[in-house]
């Protein structure tokens, strides 16, 4: 049992690490063992929260929609699913990571692409609510194929990008 008083912490956090849906990474990455992002639905407390209803680290600057910059909010499941694809595991192992650690800090500088989110946010709810794992590998595989098509990848980047990936080193 937590009870949060902020008034009485020396540090105090901000509420919604505490209460509300949420977005939470763990904060050690490798390629064997990458960086993961869930959906929090609960009022569980977490000390790594990604994104919250109020505290959101993605800049709007970071936010492409058909090659402009504007600002929009997405949902959390569409969120997740561009930050747990290849292309954005790629971009985190190759141009921010330590080897070690996923601070805020690189999601910050993360291109997060915004387009085709009915079709991602359906997709990710079919992976949610699927109870086969042949199932959900089938759809987490067309799930990146989709988001592959969001940053308008060419073949030769796409097998770049899954020949780097499955060299767990």
């Amino acid at each position: 049992f937590l009870n949060y008083q902020p008034d009485k912490h020396r540090e105090p956090r901000f509420p919604e690490l505490f209460d509300g849906k949420k977005i939470l990474s763990i904060r050690t990455s490798s390629k064997k063992n990458p960086h993961r992002f869930c959906i929090n639905y609960n009022d569980y407390a977490a000390d790594s929260v990604i994104v919250s209803k109020k505290y959101c680290d993605i800049p709007t600057d970071k936010i492409v929609i058909n090659n402009s910059i504007k600002a929009q909010y997405v949902s959390y499941e569409y969120l997740v699913a561009i930050l747990n694809s290849d292309v954005l595991f790629y971009i985190f192992f190759l141009l921010f990571s330590d080897g070690l650690h996923f601070y805020p800090s690189h999601l910050k500088k993360m291109p997060i692409k915004i387009s085709k989110t009915k079709e991602v946010e359906e997709l990710v709810q079919k992976i949610n609510s699927s109870s086969s794992d042949n199932e959900k590998n089938r759809l987490e595989k067309q799930l990146n194929n989709i988001i592959y098509d969001i940053y308008s990848l060419k073949e030769n980047e796409i097998n770049r990008i899954q020949s780097y990936l499955e060299k767990k080193e």
